[in-house]
């Protein structure tokens, strides 16, 4: 049923800063908060011109526009530069699921979402950009690709659950690329560190 990945990755997402985190970490509480404010928001809409809009697409829309404002110029510039590139990438994909499905040989969300993983990891080093591009890219692209079908007269939910399912499991695929790099990282960091201690014996 679709929205229950989205639930299912964003406690998953959430526990992550409530338990793991260390509690002398600033960002622990705003990004518990996120996901906690994401859930709780997630069942609710508007509408406007003639739209059935999600509320939280145009919260966590305007959120990541708030934090990209806090970055420098020239990060403000590739991200927005990035997000475009994003857009373009979704709708293309969107409109091709419609008008050719036969190339979607799995499923549609999990190609979409593996789709936008490969993107930020290939245009972004920080785990922060990465996911402010694909928050940013794919909301605008979602929000084109349903105006587009209304101007079609094929009116369908701007934030629909498939949308913020394949966002999450977006997200949750990089939150543990980066995890277990750092892992690595540590570990390998170790090992250096054990070898180091052996050849002084």
């Amino acid at each position: 049923m679709e929205g229950n990945l989205f639930f299912w990755f964003a406690w998953m997402l959430w526990l992550i800063p409530t338990f793991f985190m260390e509690k002398e970490n600033k960002n622990r509480l705003k990004y518990a908060s996120i996901l906690m404010v994401s859930m709780i928001l997630y069942p609710y809409h508007f509408s406007i011109m003639g739209l059935e809009v999600s509320v939280l697409i145009a919260v966590q829309l305007m959120t990541a526009f708030l934090y990209t404002s806090k970055l420098k110029l020239p990060q403000q510039l590739y991200i927005v530069l990035t997000s475009f590139m994003t857009v373009l990438a979704y709708c293309s994909f969107q409109l091709l699921s419609i008008l050719d499905p036969v190339w979607l040989l799995i499923d549609k969300g999990v190609l979409l979402s593996a789709m936008l993983a490969i993107l930020s990891i290939v245009l972004h080093r920080t785990i922060a950009s990465q996911i402010l591009m694909m928050i940013i890219g794919s909301s605008v692209g979602e929000i084109l690709y349903g105006y587009m079908l209304h101007y079609y007269n094929m009116d369908i939910e701007i934030g629909t659950p498939a949308f913020f399912d394949s966002l999450l499991l977006c997200i949750a695929s990089i939150t543990a690329l980066n995890i277990a790099k750092t892992f690595l990282a540590k570990w390998e960091q170790q090992i250096y560190l054990i070898e180091k201690e052996k050849q002084k014996l």
